[in-house]
């Protein structure tokens, strides 16, 4: 899939809005700070093919508890997630991958 050049906007770095489909296993993580101050917590994050990919809905990060509208995936799954993959910094600078989702589903095998 072909890529536009990324585009930094307010200390986030946005790629082009190419939907793409992620397989991977659904894990809980420590959640990127993105608030001062920084409030820890788990997020949901999809490990796929080397990378890691942390759930948002609405721009918002997929915390613990999150209640899936869709099917409820359980940490450790494997899941399927439809969305836009964006590269985006934390309050430090630390780069980290987001995936957009529109739609969730368990994935096969």
């Amino acid at each position: 899939m072909e890529r536009l050049a990324d585009l930094q906007v307010h200390g986030l770095i946005v790629a082009d809005e190419a939907a793409e489909t992620v397989i991977g296993s659904l894990i809980l993580t420590p959640n990127p700070c993105t608030t001062e101050p920084c409030l820890p917590g788990l997020a949901y994050a999809i490990d796929a093919d080397g990378r890691r990919l942390f759930v948002t809905t609405d721009g918002a990060l997929r915390m613990q508890g999150h209640h899936w509208a869709e099917a409820e995936p359980e940490p450790g799954s494997r899941v399927a997630a439809h969305g836009i993959v964006r590269a985006r910094r934390d309050i430090a600078g630390r780069p980290y991958l987001a995936i957009e989702v529109s739609s969730l589903s368990p994935a096969e095998g």
